[in-house]
């Protein structure tokens, strides 16, 4: 029996950095939290779904299932992307699979039809049912927004605008040009751990050290890992890896236009809870954390180019050679993220102390608990 949590229980989490200790293990392994992490965090903030590159031109789609939800992402005939919830309105049977292209988008089962606007537009039989107004039905959307090439939805008709919250965000990524870029490295897995470990190792630099130690620490170490505040409100979190010396020779040219800082090391923006991008001067990556249940996460990873970059002469020397790194630092979190998960959930794990070089984690925690239990009033 897991003891009840109290507020109490994260007094230590909300001290100062150097004085703070980490969450409890309940949050990491107690289906009554992760219920409540659901309803507070999950079903309210805005959450990657997808790159604009999914649908790049009316009608197509791309489905995707967030928090136990199914949605289908559309480019509608009127350019808009669209997000709705994967269920036909009669039956419940999901209307889309996979991705692809759809004039009109048909249910399996009984041949309800549906324009690309989500517009109900054919329904057989239903003439003859007393009062039925095909016009009355569409597709349940849910709120959805495209934020410099990236689609986030969000499950709370109430929740403010994604754009305002994160515009600062927008100023550091415009010079990429994220929604003309294209992808060409994917991997994604499902690993036995809580979404926040998957969080955890993340956002911070200093489990380069160790866990990366033949893959990164090399190139950039962790003990010169470091993060910014989130002061006045920021919705975003940050971390900067710096490089040794200089940034490493790459196969294929630079984003026209990138800043001299991105060149000094690799540079991660966080906007909790599911979305980070890391940003480089010749690609972009995008990692998404999906929760499945408290033990077990999907995560993904999509790297990012210019479509001029994929004829570049050494496109394909990237390719191998950075798909091959990517996939082997993948391997490595997988391993820890998995260690890490049995290790909390053991009755013998007492939260520790934070690193200095785990500030951005201890920002996260904070984040965390403000939606979770409520915000610290202000002295």
């Amino acid at each position: 029996m897991l003891p009840e949590l109290t507020p109490d229980s994260f007094a230590d989490v909300r001290k100062p950095l150097d004085l703070a200790s980490w969450l409890p293990r309940q949050v990491y392994v107690d289906p009554a939290v992760y219920a409540q992490e659901i309803q507070k965090i999950w079903k309210r903030e805005w959450l990657f779904a997808a790159h604009v590159s999914a649908v790049p031109s009316p009608g197509d789609y791309t489905t995707l299932a967030l928090v136990g939800q199914p949605l289908v992402i559309v480019r509608g005939t009127d350019g808009i992307i669209r997000g709705f919830y994967n269920v036909c309105r009669h039956r419940g049977m999901a209307v889309a699979s996979g991705c692809g292209h759809a004039d009109v988008i048909a249910c399996p089962y009984h041949g309800w039809k549906f324009d690309t606007l989500g517009q109900l537009i054919e329904a057989p039989m239903m003439d003859k049912t007393t009062g039925f107004d095909i016009s009355a039905i569409k597709l349940r959307a849910i709120r959805t927004e495209v934020f410099h090439g990236m689609i986030f939805v969000n499950f709370d008709d109430d929740a403010q605008a994604l754009a305002p919250r994160i515009a600062d965000l927008g100023d550091i990524l415009a010079p990429w040009r994220i929604e003309t870029l294209k992808p060409v490295f994917h991997d994604e897995y499902i690993g036995d751990f809580n979404w926040k470990v998957m969080s955890e190792n993340a956002n911070e630099g200093y489990h380069i050290i160790a866990a990366h130690r033949d893959s990164a620490q090399d190139i950039a170490p962790g003990e010169l890992s470091f993060s910014t505040d989130a002061e006045n409100g920021r919705a975003w979190f940050d971390l900067h890896t710096p490089y040794v010396e200089t940034v490493p020779a790459s196969d294929v040219p630079e984003i026209p236009g990138v800043p001299d800082w991105s060149r000094r090391g690799m540079s991660f923006f966080a906007f909790h809870p599911n979305f980070l991008i890391s940003l480089t001067p010749d690609h972009v990556s995008i990692y998404a954390t999906h929760p499945e249940g408290p033990g077990r996460t999907r995560f993904t990873w999509v790297t990012y180019v210019p479509q001029a970059t994929t004829m570049a002469p050494g496109f394909a020397a990237f390719i191998d050679r950075m798909g091959a790194w990517f996939k082997q630092i993948n391997r490595e979190d997988e391993l820890v993220c998995n260690a890490v998960q049995k290790g909390v959930t053991s009755e013998g794990w007492i939260p520790p102390r934070y690193s200095y070089l785990e500030k951005p984690v201890w920002q996260f925690h904070n984040w965390y608990l403000d939606r979770l239990t409520g915000p610290v009033a202000a002295a």
